[in-house]
């Protein structure tokens, strides 16, 4: 080798060296140079792109419960005020004065017309409807009677107007249910501190009862005292062999009265029936003797017109039954024969439609009419001749001369009769002076012996019974006297403790009572400290919202820029400059569009960290993560990484726990979020935004970084792969894209 050649060889190598650490520091500034005109829009598009999606939707949802009386709500009252003890309570007034004094959304009070509420519901005028019903005060005040009812208020709400207002106004049932509790309540402990001082006075009257009747004890005990040893000196035995003695001779007395009785009973019995029959008979003579005239004057008048008349009726039944044709029943029965031959030979004739008469309705009815009448003949022909044979024995039974000899004969036998009645009635008077006689001497001596009788009886049943009794008597009397000191000692317990109670139980002025009613409804005043406030709605969403700008920025990246320049490949740089490389363009654009959104949103929103370091630490670090992450799936996976990364957002919305916390979340989203970079991400924010554990924050932070870490050597072996070239990368078949990363790896320049 000649001087020449080796001179010239070292310094052309260290210039190539030189040239290409040159080339390598500014490939990002000249990756970002290849946009001119237009295009740079795009490159601020991507900056700003985290700024527009987080601001736009936290500034529209940044303090929306500040705003809620823009919400119209109608108030509807078709309630009926009711009269409880002297109160007359109008529940449905009291809510609308308590809606009036109560901050929140806008009342419109619209009486009591309902349909025009609800319609105004339907035309989107009204969010929500309150309802007060016509029962709500008599409801309300229900619970001073045995049949108490729960006051009800009906809200209508119409999901149509939009589900998140709808969502807003549900707050109201809560600030009802306050106000009405509060002011129920109070209406409800007034009444009863107003019956307190009526239990007060009634306490301390029963006091002063009680006062009284344990003075009328002690008196009470020393009379039942006295009883008590009056009773225990009577002399019990002396007085039964007394009552013994009146018995013996009581009995002697009961046995002749009945004896004597039974005689005269006898006599008095013998009399009475004689007299009976005497009198008896007299009576039927009489009757026998008026009878008798009557009889003879029909026999001799009367019965020759009966004997004639009957006579008649035979010769007229007669005629009827006669078996000549010109009986009467005969010849009915001839006539309804003709009339059956006439109709059979009838129903042989044909109508003019050519139907048989035979079959006709009106012809079948007419023929069984004919033999209806057929048969009533017969039956009425029987009857007929049964009464001329009746007609003819009486006529011959009722004979004038046989009956008159009967009458006759009748006549003279009473005549005798009468006379032996008189001989009867004059012995008869006398016996019934001699019983009369016998009567009241009776009558005298059971008079006298009845009472006597029936009082022996009565006391000699009863003494036994009164002895039981005053022994009886006098053991109540004995324990009544051990029991009225104990009674009176009670009594004056019961005094004493009534005395007391009644002290105990406070006098209430009308002020008093109305404090103590306030109290009493609402007796606990509940405070709420809340730890680490977000104090808006929108601050509260932000670590959710933020999260979701950075993912959807990691989308969106490589639809403007390109993971690594083709040429690169092709190189002598090792894997891990091209990585950086190709990751410098959309790191700074990831961190940058990053760091633009949570400064600018710091001061125009409120935003207002608690940590700031640690929020511009995390801002940083999501960045690096989402964006390497896309870079990672852009390699391997080409434009699909766009749509992958918006399944795998998709997912993550319910498994990050941005807006509800996981353990209300089904299982295989509790399971994804422990996966998930954005669950992550949202935990850190709401950390440094609101403050909280910062031991959750640098746990969370670490898991990022981790995850920017992991990546790096799985890109780098993915850009060393690629620099292995095969025919399909130096001949590509299909390329979507000029403008993306779809020419990533081809050897075309761009």
């Amino acid at each position: 080798m000649t001087p020449w050649q080796n001179q010239p060889i070292q310094p052309k190598q260290q210039k190539k060296k030189k040239k290409t650490e040159m080339k390598e520091k500014s490939v990002l500034w000249r990756e970002l140079k290849r946009f001119q005109g237009k295009p740079r829009i795009a490159l601020i598009f991507m900056l700003l792109l985290p700024l527009l999606y987080s601001a736009v939707y936290l500034h529209a949802n940044w303090d929306l419960y500040s705003k809620i009386e823009n919400l119209d709500v109608a108030v509807v009252n078709q309630d009926v005020p009711v009269k409880m003890g002297d109160t007359l309570v109008s529940g449905g007034k009291q809510v609308e004065d308590n809606l009036k004094k109560t901050p929140g959304f806008k009342w419109n009070f619209v009486g009591n017309d309902l349909e025009a509420a609800q319609q105004g519901m339907r035309d989107g005028e009204y969010y929500l409807i309150i309802h007060i019903p016509q029962d709500f005060s008599k409801d309300l005040t229900s619970a001073g009677t045995l049949e108490a009812k729960r006051a009800k208020l009906n809200l209508y709400r119409d999901d149509a107007n939009g589900f998140v207002a709808g969502m807003m106004t549900a707050q109201t049932e809560s600030i009802l249910g306050k106000a009405l509790d509060e002011a129920v309540a109070e209406t409800y402990f007034r009444t009863l501190f107003i019956s307190l001082d009526e239990i007060k006075t009634g306490m301390t009257q029963a006091a002063e009862g009680a006062a009284k009747l344990d003075e009328a004890q002690k008196l009470t005990t020393s009379g039942i005292s006295q009883i008590n040893t009056a009773l225990t000196n009577v002399d019990l035995t002396a007085l039964q062999q007394k009552l013994t003695t009146l018995q013996t001779n009581i009995h002697a007395v009961n046995q002749v009265g009945p004896e004597f009785q039974s005689a005269h009973n006898e006599i008095h019995l013998g009399v009475s029936e004689l007299a009976g029959v005497a009198e008896s008979q007299a009576t039927d003579i009489a009757s026998l003797k008026l009878n008798i005239d009557p009889l003879k004057k029909w026999l001799s008048e009367d019965l020759k017109n009966s004997h004639g008349k009957a006579l008649e009726l035979a010769t007229l039944n007669t005629e009827l039954t006669s078996t000549k044709d010109t009986a009467l029943t005969r010849q009915l029965d001839q006539s309804l024969s003709g009339a059956t031959a006439a109709t059979s030979e009838l129903g042989k004739l044909t109508l003019a439609d050519g139907t048989a008469l035979q079959d006709h309705p009106e012809y079948k009815n007419l023929v069984a009419d004919i033999e209806s009448a057929q048969k009533n003949q017969k039956e009425i022909d029987k009857n007929i001749r049964r009464q001329a044979q009746i007609s003819t024995t009486l006529a011959l039974e009722l004979n004038p001369q046989l009956l008159k000899a009967m009458a006759d004969s009748l006549e003279n036998t009473a005549n005798s009769l009468e006379a032996a009645q008189g001989k009867i009635q004059s012995a008869n008077q006398h016996f019934k002076t001699g019983a009369q006689m016998s009567t009241d001497a009776v009558s005298n001596l059971h008079t006298a012996l009845a009472p006597l009788q029936q009082a022996g009886s009565d006391s000699l049943q009863d003494i036994p019974k009164a002895i039981n009794g005053f022994l009886q008597l006098q053991n109540g009397i004995a324990k009544l006297d051990t029991a009225m000191p104990q009674i009176s000692a009670g009594t004056h317990e019961l005094s004493t403790k009534l005395a007391d109670g009644a002290a105990k139980i406070p006098g209430l002025s009308e002020d008093n009572r109305n404090a103590l009613a306030k109290t009493m409804a609402s007796p606990v005043d509940v405070e709420m400290q809340v730890y680490h406030s977000a104090e808006y709605y929108g601050r509260g969403l932000a670590p959710f919202f933020l999260t979701i700008a950075l993912w959807v920025t990691a989308i969106s990246m490589f639809l403007v820029l390109r993971t690594l320049p083709g040429r690169a490949l092709t190189g002598r740089a090792p894997a891990w400059k091209l990585a950086w490389t190709g990751l410098s363009t959309p790191m700074f654009m990831g961190i940058g569009g990053s760091l633009i959104m949570g400064l600018a949103l710091w001061p125009t929103l409120g935003m207002n960290p608690v940590h700031p370091v640690e929020y511009i630490v995390l801002l940083i670090v999501t960045a690096a993560a989402f964006v390497s992450l896309a870079f990672l799936f852009r390699l391997y996976l080409g434009s699909t990484q766009s749509a992958i990364f918006i399944i795998f957002l998709l997912l993550q919305l319910p498994a990050s726990g941005g807006t509800f916390p996981l353990a209300l979340l089904e299982p295989f989203y509790q399971v994804l979020g422990v996966i998930s970079p954005m669950r992550y991400t949202v935990d850190a924010f709401r950390v440094a935004i609101s403050g909280g554990n910062l031991t959750i924050f640098w746990q969370s932070v670490a898991i990022l970084f981790l995850i920017f870490l992991g990546t790096l050597p799985l890109i780098m072996h993915k850009i060393h792969k690629k620099k292995l070239f095969t025919m399909n990368d130096l001949h590509p078949k299909f390329v979507t894209s000029a403008a993306t990363s779809d020419y990533a790896f081809s050897v075309h320049p761009r």
